[in-house]
């Protein structure tokens, strides 16, 4: 069942009617679309308003991405953003 008062499933939602598809093709999209919209939006950015606005990204990213995660899956879960996001950074 959706829950009609998460903004994402709404927003999914009305994109999958706009294509005339399904509510997991709206997500699809949403989740293809997002990362080049923050692209080329965060060069656009006073530079001081760019951390603000990652540390709050990265913040609900990694507070969602947890959701439901055992400790072992959130350590990983951990390890491997913090590759991606320093490479050099290598997980022991």
């Amino acid at each position: 069942m959706m829950d009609n008062n998460n903004p994402m499933n709404t927003m999914a939602e009305m994109m999958s009617k706009m294509m005339g598809g399904t509510l997991g093709m709206g997500m699809e999209m949403m989740t293809k679309m997002m990362p080049q919209g923050l692209s080329m939006m965060l060069g656009k950015l006073p530079k001081d308003q760019r951390l603000v606005l990652a540390k709050e990204l990265v913040a609900v990213m990694v507070e969602k991405g947890c959701e439901g995660l055992t400790k072992e899956e959130r350590d990983q879960f951990f390890d491997d953003l913090i590759v991606a996001i320093r490479p050099e950074e290598k997980a022991d």
